[in-house]
């Protein structure tokens, strides 16, 4: 992601939104067994946290399951930010294949 000079972040369940140079302690949280109000007030902190991003930005690629990408994307839209799902409807197995030829050619 550094290649491209586009800001870019990590998606915790943990922790929310990270910045790649952030250093944290190791967890087990996962979203998939989240309910469903979890996951809407987690992905609400993640948006509003997202803010200082979105004043320089139109486009947000994310390279997350469902379950982190469900309530963060009509967020987003509702911010005027336009959303890519790249591996969109790919099981695990062909996402890493999709990033593995995009990395390595």
């Amino acid at each position: 992601m550094e290649n491209t000079g586009c800001p870019w972040a990590i998606l915790s369940a943990e922790y929310g939104l990270l910045h790649p140079d952030e250093v944290i302690r190791p967890y087990e949280k996962t979203l998939n067994a989240v309910p469903v109000a979890e996951r809407r007030s987690w992905a609400n902190e993640v948006v509003e946290s997202m803010d200082p991003f979105l004043r320089d930005i139109d486009t947000v690629v994310f390279f997350a399951g469902e379950r982190y990408r469900e309530f963060l994307e009509p967020g987003l839209r509702g911010w005027g930010v336009d959303v890519v799902v790249p591996m969109l409807g790919l099981g695990l197995g062909q996402q890493l294949a999709w990033l593995n030829e995009r990395l390595h050619g």
